[in-house]
């Protein structure tokens, strides 16, 4: 008999995959612009998306309103956010 194929993944899940940008992996998209709470969390490093929900509630960190109910992070502003908190210690 020949080489057989790999079973197809589910439409639905592939679907999905799609839409929330998952290839198989578990970081964010990177090359999508605007990222979900949780895809933001991931990129700073957090293991949920408490962390970033918080930093918007505080006004630390902008959001991008995309329906009454959802919100994005522009993944520029969350390389703005890394880069204006780098900081540098010097040791005597």
């Amino acid at each position: 008999m020949g080489k057989q194929n790999p079973p197809l993944k589910s439409t639905h899940r592939a679907r999905a995959d799609v839409r929330t940008g998952n290839a198989n992996h578990n970081g964010p998209d990177v090359t999508k612009r605007i990222l979900t709470a949780r895809e933001a969390g991931q990129y700073l490093g957090f293991k949920t998306a408490w962390p970033v929900r918080e930093l918007v509630w505080k006004g630390d960190l902008p959001k991008v309103q995309l329906s009454l109910r959802r919100f994005g992070i522009d993944r520029a502003d969350l390389d703005h956010f890394i880069e204006t908190r780098k900081t540098v210690e010097h040791i005597r």
